[in-house]
This record gives structure tokens, sequence and C-alpha cells, in this order.
């Protein structure tokens, strides 16, 4: 619907419909889904099941990514155009209806045993400690358009900044369900440290480099914090809830995340203005460190 929206969109209110039905259906979605998934495979392949899943999802992006930079480029690679926006919109109908399509005839709900209760997850000390962890965590995430701007801002076309985000895909697709799986051996918190690690050294060097060439290989290295992090946090969510209480849990935990990325950006852009490109990303990289410490801390399982 929200797709369809932007479609027919011509001024910016009916776009501003198309988006809150958009970001509608994902707070719809999100929880149900990754509930379903945690609760359709046992504890002990968690991680590599939502490792495969963010893979798939991962594949889509970019492969969605290259098509619109194939489209920019065939119109000049310098702006977008309505007809070329309005191509790729077109395009992306296709596998946003056939995903419907396919979750109504293929996916099977897997219920909780019969007699169980659902509990509060906020009630259990980890799963609070956790969430503590990550509102710290995204509150130094700013939207990844921060990352284009500082790439623009270093002298890259529109053009390579976009070629950045297929970067980013290709490796967050390639390592999500290897790290996923590593995660099931060596433990959720390790690997997801090593995420949170990974991009607080990300953001550090986007601080302070000076060189737009870096970028690509700074850029390279955030993929893989994309792909320890994503899905090793909802496999432990999921490790950490019982069953009848997992849509509960990881309704909380997206509301968490998704409450904070406003101010996330908010601040982001203040310090960007105030005191200068560099300056979100150091921000960034100081509450990544300090969520990193929070999740250390966290409580071991009873």
């Amino acid at each position: 619907m929200a797709k369809a929206t932007l479609l027919a969109a011509t001024t910016w209110p009916l776009v501003l419909v198309a988006r809150f039905l958009e970001r509608a259906g994902k707070g719809i979605r999100t929880a149900p889904r990754d509930a379903l998934l945690a609760d359709s495979v046992p504890a002990g392949s968690r991680g590599l099941s939502f490792g495969l899943h963010r893979a798939a999802d991962t594949a889509g992006a970019v492969l969605g990514t290259t098509i619109a930079l194939l489209l920019v480029v065939a119109g000049g690679g310098t702006t977008v155009s309505v007809e070329t926006f309005r191509v790729a919109v077109l395009i992306s109908l296709v596998p946003a209806a056939a995903g419907v399509i396919l979750l109504a005839w293929k996916a099977r709900e897997i219920r909780p045993a019969a007699g169980s209760a659902a509990a509060n997850p906020l009630r259990q000390r980890r799963f609070r400690w956790f969430l503590a962890a990550v509102i710290v965590f995204t509150l130094g995430n700013s939207s990844d358009a921060f990352l284009l701007l500082r790439a623009q801002d270093l002298g890259l076309p529109i053009a390579d900044a976009i070629g950045l985000l297929i970067v980013v895909n290709l490796v967050h697709a390639a390592l999500a369900a290897p790290l996923g799986a590593l995660s099931d051996r060596w433990g959720r918190k390790r690997v997801l440290l090593l995420g949170w690690g990974t991009y607080a050294l990300v953001y550090l060097s986007l601080a302070i480099t000076s060189a737009a060439w870096q970028v690509w290989a700074i850029v390279a290295v955030y993929g893989v914090y994309y792909a320890a992090s994503e899905s090793v946090g909802k496999a432990l969510v999921g490790d950490m809830v019982p069953s009848p209480a997992r849509g509960t849990a990881y309704g909380q935990y997206h509301a968490a995340i998704g409450l904070m990325a406003l101010p996330a950006s908010l601040l982001a852009g203040v310090t960007w203005q105030l005191i200068g490109p560099g300056a979100p990303f150091a921000l960034g990289a100081i509450l990544a460190g300090a969520a990193a410490l929070i999740l250390w801390r966290m409580p071991q399982p009873t």
C-alpha cells in the first residue's frame, strides 16, 4: 500500500502518507516475524537461522540498490528524476506483492504449548539489562543517510555514495549466516560485542578520515558490524524470553530501537552543524563503547 501510494504521489503530503504507511507496516510486521522465526527453530541453531534470514533480506537489498544505481546512472548519474524514481518504485512493487502472497500461502504458525502462560519480559533482569544496552547503542546509531552525507562531504559523487550501500549490503549478506552460526557455538554476547566494537571502530574512522578513497574500506568493515549485530541480537532475545512472551519481547526490543532512532539522528544533525561533519561519528563511537560495556556487564543466565 505504501509503495502504491508513493507511486501516485505528486505532492509532499502524499509522500508523507506513504512514508507513514511504510513505517507503520514495518512496526506491525517486525515483532511477529521475529517471534515466528524464533519459535520455528531449536535454540542451538537460532543464530544461524536469524543469520540466514538477514542474508536473504540483505541480498534483496543488494539487488534492489543495484537496480536503483543502474537507473541513476542511466539518468545521468547526478540527480534522480521523477521518471527514474517512479520506475524504481514500480519495479519494487513486484517483490513486495510476491512477499505478501508467499507469506499467506506457505508460512505456518508454531503455537506455544497448551497451558503455557505469557510473562512480562520486562520483569526479567537480563532482558531489561540488554534493552538498556540497546538504547544507549541506538542513541549513537544515527541514520545511514549521515554516512552517505559524510561520503559526499569527502568528495564522493552520488553514484559512488549509492555504491557504498551496495558494498555494505554485500558484506552483510556474505557474513550474516556465518557469524550467526558462530554465535550458536561461541555465545551471543561475544559476537554482539564484536559487532558493537566494529561499529565503534568504523565510526571513529569516519570521524577522523580526510580521504574519500578510505571510505570504501571503512564501509566494507561496516558490513561486518551489521552481520555480527542484527541477527545475533534477535537470537539473544529469543534465548532470554520463553515462547509465549516472545512476541511481546520483540515488540519491546524493536520499540526501544525505534524510539531512539529519531533522537539519534537529531543529535547527529545538531552535532554536525555545531561542531563539524566528524562529530556525529565520534559521538556514535563513544556511545557504542558505553553500550558494549553495559552488555559486557549483563548478568549471566541463572
